[in-house]
């Protein structure tokens, strides 16, 4: 998924990420090869640029940076909030994560 939302930005650039990112957001399971094509065809997006870009070595080196600043911070799951010096780590009821913020914003 984030192969496919990484091409879609650079092939088509943040206008249509940002789209791309809503709809997997949104979506209930995870997303298939047709329903990439789906998205692809819905948005009028060139296939073959975002085939290409998803085995680009742009998107691998990104995937990889993400992947080691992750495993530095000892992140391994989702979610996870970085906010300033912390790491808060699992499901937060909403109440408690607005304070959270609240308190760090200060």
């Amino acid at each position: 998924m984030s192969k496919f939302a990484l091409a879609v930005k650079i092939a088509h650039g943040d206008k249509a990420y940002k789209v791309v990112h809503d709809i997997l957001i949104k979506m209930k399971a995870a997303p298939s090869t047709k329903a990439f094509d789906r998205i692809i065809n819905n948005l009028n997006l060139d296939k073959k640029l975002v085939q290409d870009a998803m085995e680009s070595p742009e998107v691998k080196g990104i995937i990889a940076d993400t992947r080691n600043l992750a495993e530095k911070l000892k992140i391994s799951g989702t979610p996870t909030f970085v906010m300033k010096d912390e790491l808060i780590r699992g499901y937060v009821p909403f109440d408690a994560l607005i304070e959270l913020v609240a308190n760090k914003r200060g």
